[in-house]
């Protein structure tokens, strides 16, 4: 044996050496009384999705400036960074079956990184595609964002220092990720196995109900259709979510995590999937789910496979004399499936097609992905939901999102997860029906109070503190870390839950988000040379989170306009944030020209907040003229927008003009109600 091969072997027990017995059941413990079952887990992709890296997993190759070679048995990664030095790392664990297999690379500083580029049987080596920024970011880091699905009982192990202390309890999903601690399943065998749903477990995960064609009609009607707690126990890993603790597989999904909703850019305003946000949130905006529908009803949750191929899947609930017609689907038979239209894909990483599951009917931009043109038979396509409407004029924040909101949420077939959706992506300026969908939600389902929870943050402050004060109490660690965070600087959120928000920062201490939040918690107590400490200190760690120098640049203004100018000149997500801190860092500084030409620049998203700091600039340096002219420009891109027109009105009265009082009476009829 080669020193390489032991060194190799010796760094491979290091990790596993971390590894931490519990009570859940392995696999081999599961098997002498579900042998079938284990046996088919075992050949799933969720068995397989995690291994320990070898030669025999993919094969040497070179891509997009990264070597990969056998050595010993093993896999060595190289590289070169930006400043153009050569790097090369050990390979510790591979991710992913089909469509692709990735590597979890040592980089020099000891920390695991996901490189972008992938190994498949069909496609060989090719570079991925993603817009999470730097591969070496916390975005790729395989102890934060890749093993806490891809293992079992893993613990991420953030350590002050930047660094992991992880532990797990099986490198790859087995039957304890899903069914949980297997003590209490012991104890029901032993007790002779009485009659019980959850057999012993925390929660009883046989849903299915049972469909059938009884009454006569197209689509089967579902009879022992219980509270879903599938999706929640699917979610973890078939969500984007954030952590709120380190673990505790037996606790509920709101009391680990706090979700992500739909934000315009990952979902479209009919509710299709733009980006990867996995399959629970669009599961649960469908009619299927309403119905009782779960995830089981259609995928073998061992096996990890569809109940049926094609077709047959939904013909088990949806008759093909009705269905699989010309009539139904407009398209020579054959020509299509149900999945081609009501399960449009969206690729992510450049290769990976993912179904939304949010089983919509097919609107124009569907079609569209097949067809260059539609004919005009297909007009009944252009028709939106108020779902849709709703979505479209809250995310623009437009004058018309308050009574859109208010309508969708008398309508009966809007799922929690869209209202709870439309309510954190709320701005204002805040209605009465608005405060009463708040107060609403806030006596609603999890779903419904995490959305008001997340709402807090943008509510007039009399009413964030009326409807917020429950929320610190809720049963939820979501909702309530939510209302946390929202009323910290009223002074009124309890010790006890003050830490639960800092524990949940402290979880996520390798991404800058994690340091913005601290930072904004001790501003909220009035410690600004704590909150500039913690905003530095997240800059060391992840130095491309552009929110990080904004806020301090706000803190130190002094040196605001070199903290944020090359920000504001980079490319990415944060580019507009950072122009328009820039642009008023600027104008602090008398550099007018300066000013005008970062809010021009940060105008270019759209963002009402960005059009009317740049119409404002415009009139102060070139006159009211250009400031008219400005705001003639920003209602071209922003149509609608609340603060433009209440700009549009402060101007037009404070200059008596009587024809421009008049035009805006008649914009704001065409947002008002019909």
């Amino acid at each position: 044996m080669s020193a390489r091969t032991v060194w190799l072997a010796l760094a491979c027990l290091g990790f596993l050496g971390a590894c931490r017995r519990d009570t859940r059941a392995a696999p081999f413990e599961c098997q002498s009384c579900h042998a079938e079952l284990t046996a088919a887990l075992a050949a799933s992709m969720h068995a397989r999705g995690q291994a320990l890296a070898s030669a025999a997993h993919v094969p040497e190759g070179a891509v997009a400036g990264f070597l990969v070679t056998h050595l010993d048995g093993g896999l060595d990664v190289r590289w070169t960074d930006a400043d153009g030095g050569h790097r090369h790392g050990a390979a510790r664990f591979t991710l992913g079956v089909e469509p692709l297999v990735q590597l979890a690379v040592e980089t020099a500083d000891g920390r695991l990184q996901v490189p972008p580029i992938g190994w498949g049987r069909d496609a060989g080596w090719v570079a991925l595609r993603s817009s999470a920024g730097d591969w070496r970011g916390p975005a790729f880091s395989w102890n934060g964002a890749c093993a806490p699905c891809h293992a079992t009982g893993f613990r991420v192990g953030a350590l002050g220092d930047g660094g992991f202390e992880s532990r797990w309890s099986a490198l790859s999903v087995s039957c304890a990720a899903c069914h949980g601690d297997a003590a209490g399943h012991r104890q029901w065998v032993e007790a002779g196995r009485p009659a019980a749903d959850a057999a012993g477990f925390a929660r009883s995960l046989r849903q299915r109900a049972r469909f059938s064609f009884d009454d006569g009609g197209a689509i089967a009607k579902g009879t022992g259709v219980a509270a879903d707690q599938q999706t929640l126990a699917c979610a973890p890993c078939h969500s984007r979510r954030r952590a709120l603790i380190d673990g505790d597989e037996g606790a509920d999904f709101f009391d680990r995590f706090e979700p992500e909703l739909m934000r315009p850019a990952a979902f479209a305003f009919d509710g299709r999937a733009l980006d990867e946000v996995y399959e629970a949130g669009p599961f649960l905006m469908s009619r299927m789910h309403g119905a009782g529908v779960r995830c089981s009803d259609c995928h073998d949750p061992h096996r990890g496979g569809l109940r049926a191929q094609g077709d047959a899947l939904c013909a088990r609930c949806h008759r093909e004399s009705t269905f699989a017609t010309t009539t139904h689907h407009q398209h020579p038979r054959g020509a299509v499936s149900c999945a081609s239209c009501h399960l449009p894909t969206v690729t992510v990483l450049g290769v990976d097609g993912r179904h939304d599951h949010s089983l919509r009917r097919p609107g124009r931009e569907v079609c569209l992905g097949c067809h260059q043109t539609l004919p005009p038979t297909t007009a009944r396509l252009r028709v939106e939901e108020e779902a849709t409407l709703a979505f479209e004029a809250v995310a623009k924040e437009r004058v018309d999102a308050a009574w859109r909101l208010a309508r969708v949420s008398s309508a009966s077939r809007v799922s929690s997860f869209e209202l709870a959706s439309l309510l954190a992506l709320r701005t204002g300026p805040w209605t009465g029906a608005d405060v009463e969908l708040l107060s609403r939600a806030a006596r609603g389902d999890d779903w419904l109070r995490y959305g008001a929870a997340r709402a807090l943050v943008h509510a007039p402050a009399g009413v964030r503190r009326e409807v917020g004060l429950a929320l610190l109490r809720d049963v939820r660690r979501a909702v309530r870390v939510q209302a946390g965070r929202a009323l910290a600087a009223d002074g009124v959120v309890p010790p006890g839950l003050l830490l639960e928000v800092e524990t949940a920062e402290q979880v996520n201490a390798f991404r800058g988000e994690a340091w913005l939040t601290r930072s904004e918690l001790a501003r909220a107590r009035g410690d600004d040379e704590q909150a500039q400490r913690l905003l530095e200190e997240g800059l060391w760690r992840q130095p491309d989170f552009v929110p990080l120098a904004v806020n301090l640049a706000d803190l130190r203004r002094g040196e605001a306009v070199a903290l944020l100018a090359a920000a504001a000149e980079e490319e990415g997500p944060w580019q507009q944030s950072a122009a328009y801190a820039l642009g008023l860092a600027r104008w602090r500084v008398k550099d007018r020209a300066g000013a005008v030409a970062a809010l021009s620049a940060a105008a270019r998203d759209g963002s009402p907040r960005h059009l009317v700091a740049w119409c404002l600039v415009e009139r102060e340096a070139h006159g009211v003229v250009a400031g008219w002219a400005a705001l003639d420009s920003a209602l071209v891109r922003a149509p609608g927008a609340a603060a433009l027109l209440e700009l549009w009105e402060e101007w037009a009265t404070g200059a008596n003009d009587s024809v421009r009082v008049a035009a805006l009476k008649q914009e704001r009829a065409r947002w008002a109600p019909p």
